[in-house]
């Protein structure tokens, strides 16, 4: 399928791939909305490889191998972009942690990843052209499986999931009951620290 591809520099890339990373900024704007494949630069430097020991991207960068440089890893769906100054005060500290906020760049929010490939392909500066094989749209499915979160087996609970149209499952897997736990926590630990989520709206 056809579609624009974004080249980010790793760790960063991965973060985006793991959905730990929902917001990516840049110097310029786009009005480009729909999918968009991400694609992982070779550049692998020290310093790089110091930020994967460090918080927020501890928490992905054990999928850092060989096979995750100069590749297209993810699809993602962006559907806004908006100026940094705008969100800046409501960010979550993950997602300022992972940015860059400062003033005069745009943020672009992506939803509904899923890891690909990998796509090997050189990378581009700016917003490029790639034709790769990947269903970018997932559908909403009704599926009975064990919940990840509770571990009980809750074969008749129905769960909801995004799925693609090879059936390959991304996102967590929760039952009703504990997505409802887990969606309270985050927005109770948001306000405490006096910021608002803004990931996306699925997730809401």
């Amino acid at each position: 399928m056809k579609m624009k591809a974004l080249s980010l520099w790793q760790p960063w890339a991965q973060a985006m791939r793991c959905d730990i990373k929902r917001i990516e900024t840049r110097s310029w704007p786009t009005t480009y909305r729909g999918p968009l494949a991400l694609h992982a630069a070779k550049r692998w430097t020290r310093e790089q490889r110091e930020l994967c020991d460090l918080w927020p991207f501890t928490l992905c960068s054990e999928g850092l191998n060989g096979s995750a440089f100069g590749a297209v890893i993810a699809v993602v769906e962006l559907y806004d972009c908006v100026p940094t100054v705008d969100i800046e005060p409501r960010l979550t500290p993950r997602e300022r942690a992972i940015g860059n906020y400062a003033p005069g760049r745009f943020a672009w929010f992506t939803r509904y990843v899923r890891a690909t490939g990998p796509v090997f392909l050189t990378g581009r500066q700016g917003l490029w052209n790639v034709d790769i094989d990947v269903d970018p749209y997932p559908r909403a499915v009704d599926v009975f499986e064990d919940c990840e979160q509770c571990k009980r087996g809750m074969a008749s609970t129905r769960l909801r999931v995004m799925t693609d149209r090879n059936g390959f499952v991304y996102g967590k897997t929760l039952c009703q009951t504990c997505y409802r736990e887990e969606v309270g926590r985050e927005v109770a630990a948001d306000a405490q620290r006096g910021a608002t989520d803004i990931g996306p709206d699925w997730a809401r």
